[in-house]
């Protein structure tokens, strides 16, 4: 029982496809965050846009804004975003 939850907590969030732009895995990103409600969603990309601007790293600027959302759902792919992050991967791999 315990392997099949760490299979679960090992697998992606949000399950990428081959030879994607990043524009279509940004699409996908959000459209995975369906059930978050739209102030969320904004309150993500402004505060992003802010920190990205004043030169926070993505990673740091995702746990940051993972620790501020309400939403349980989209804290956890934030959080799933900024490890990826943190062990090496790009921003365009890890979502």
């Amino acid at each position: 029982m315990a392997n099949n939850k760490e299979e679960k907590r090992s697998q992606p969030l949000i399950r990428p496809e081959e030879n994607e732009t990043f524009s279509q895995k940004m699409d996908r990103f959000f459209l995975s965050l369906g059930r978050v409600p739209t102030k969320e969603k904004l309150f993500f990309t402004r505060h992003l846009s802010i920190m990205l601007k004043g030169g926070i790293p993505f990673s740091s600027a995702f746990k940051t804004l993972a620790a501020q959302t309400k939403n349980r759902t989209f804290a956890k792919i934030l959080k799933q975003v900024s490890e990826d992050i943190d062990k090496g991967l790009t921003l365009t791999e890890s979502l």
